[in-house]
C-alpha cells in the first residue's frame, strides 16, 4: 500500500510543486506577513545626575569600556553613583515605547547615545539613560530562504491529500464500491479504535 501510495500519489504531488507554485506561494506569503523592524539594545540608567552621565557616556564611547564593568568603574570612582544596566531588549515596530524608538533611530549598531533626560512615570523625576543598540534588524519582506522549506513542505502536503482523496476515489470507481456502500457497511459513531 506504501509503494502504491508513493507512486500513484506521492510523485504526482511532488512533480505539481514547480518553481512556479513556490515563487507564487512565496510573493502571497510575504506579502500577507511582512517583516516588522526590530531593535536589539540595552539602557544605562543613571538616576538625576548629568555628570554621572556625562562621565559613564566618556567612559563607554571614549576609554572603550565593556559595557559589564561600567558599574564597577564608575563606583571605584564615586560610590554614591547609582548605574542600572537593563537586561537586552528584543523588540518589535509593535512593541517599541515611542521614546526609546526615537533615540535608537538616530543610532548605528553597536553604537551609544549621548545621555538623554527623561522622565519617569512612577515619580515624575528626570532620570538620564544612555542606549546602546545592538542591532536594528530592518523590517519588509521576508528573504526567501527563511521560509523556502516550510512553504515547499505546506504545498507538498497539500497536492498530496489532493491525490490521495483522486486517487482513492478512482480506485473506488474502478472496483464499483460507492461511497453509500461505504457509509452503510460502518455506523455513523464508528471508531475504529480507542485511545485510553
Amino acid at each position: 500500500i506504501r509503494r502504491m501510495l508513493y507512486f500513484r500519489v506521492n510523485t504526482k504531488a511532488i512533480k505539481k510543486v514547480t518553481p512556479q507554485i513556490i515563487h507564487n506561494a512565496y510573493e502571497e506569503y510575504a506579502n500577507s506577513h511582512p517583516r516588522q523592524s526590530e531593535w536589539r539594545y540595552q539602557v544605562i540608567s543613571l538616576g538625576n545626575d548629568p555628570k554621572a552621565a556625562q562621565d559613564a557616556y566618556h567612559l563607554l564611547v571614549d576609554e572603550n569600556i565593556k559595557l559589564e564593568d561600567l558599574t564597577t568603574v564608575l563606583s571605584e570612582r564615586n560610590s554614591s553613583i547609582k548605574v542600572n544596566v537593563s537586561n537586552e531588549y528584543n523588540l518589535t515596530e509593535q512593541n517599541i515605547s515611542l521614546t526609546h524608538k526615537e533615540v535608537l533611530c538616530s543610532l548605528q549598531n553597536e553604537n551609544f547615545s549621548e545621555p538623554v533626560a527623561q522622565t519617569s512615570r512612577k515619580d515624575n523625576s528626570t532620570t538620564y539613560r544612555i542606549f546602546y543598540l545592538k542591532e536594528m534588524i530592518p523590517g519588509g519582506t521576508i528573504p526567501f530562504a527563511e521560509v523556502e522549506s516550510s512553504l515547499i513542505d505546506q504545498l507538498t502536503d497539500m497536492y498530496v491529500s489532493e491525490e490521495t482523496n483522486t486517487y482513492i476515489d478512482r480506485l473506488r470507481h474502478h472496483f464499483g464500491v460507492p461511497t453509500t456502500y461505504i457509509k452503510n457497511m460502518t455506523p455513523e459513531e464508528f471508531q475504529p479504535f480507542v485511545l485510553r
